[in-house]
């Protein structure tokens, strides 16, 4: 457990240094930021839509997503997380949630 939080702290690190990550990260949105995601959020369509828990196939370049890895020792594994901000990723509680939280 104490190694895969060094990975994700070394990973944090690079993201950092490189990238948007060097515009602050804390607070609200930017009143560009929050006209962007006026102006864009909500407007590509979903040409797949799922009605069970089965994956479908989607267009990558409509949803940009990012493989993260679960915060459960029990049950180690991956899932999805979709950027909704130059800063914000929109994911599942399982990622940054385990059994005892």
């Amino acid at each position: 457990m104490k190694f895969q939080s060094i990975i994700h702290y070394l990973l944090l690190i690079v993201v950092v240094r490189n990238g948007d990550a060097q515009q602050p990260m804390t607070g609200k949105l930017s009143k560009e930021e929050n006209k962007e995601r006026l102006a864009t959020c909500g407007t590509e369509l979903i040409y797949t839509f799922a009605t069970d828990i089965n994956p479908v196939q989607t267009i990558p370049a409509y949803w940009p997503s990012w493989l993260l890895p679960l915060n459960n020792f029990k049950n180690p594994g991956w899932s999805l997380g979709t950027v909704i901000s130059p800063r914000h990723l929109l994911a599942f509680s399982e990622v940054v949630m385990n059994d005892a939280q």
